[in-house]
């Protein structure tokens, strides 16, 4: 059961370069490698620099462009790359999701996460279903 400080953290961990992310110390622990970006920009210049990246975990809901629009210019650039979508707010009926959109809403469990991510990694492609 997650409690209200899980939730406090991963909002400081989508928003605060410096604060914990569970989700990072998880996969970190695993063996995997982690690069944190705060912004879309910031984002594509680092796809841009490191191509050995092989996945990408986004928030939907962000200050300058959307998951949703983010997702589609990865898409067109970078058209292999599996891309997952979290949000902990509502998706509502003015947001238009693109076909075939992973998207995961919070509160889950950091074992449905590690799922989505393995099953992404597994099939390849561009955040389709």
């Amino acid at each position: 059961m997650r409690s209200k400080a899980d939730d406090d953290a991963d909002r400081r961990c989508d928003r605060e370069p410096d604060a914990p992310c569970r989700y990072n110390e998880r996969y970190e622990a695993s063996g995997y490698g982690v690069v944190r970006a705060y912004s879309v920009r910031q984002a594509l210049d680092l796809l841009d620099e490191r191509k050995e990246v092989n996945l990408v975990l986004s928030d939907i809901r962000m200050p300058d462009v959307d998951g949703f629009d983010f997702l589609r210019v990865l898409r067109h650039r970078f058209p292999t790359l599996p891309i997952v979508l979290i949000t902990g707010l509502p998706l509502t009926d003015d947001d238009v999701i693109p076909a075939g959109a992973v998207i995961l809403e919070k509160p889950f469990a950091i074992e449905k996460l590690e799922r989505v991510i393995a099953e992404r990694l597994e099939r390849g492609g561009s955040g389709t279903a």
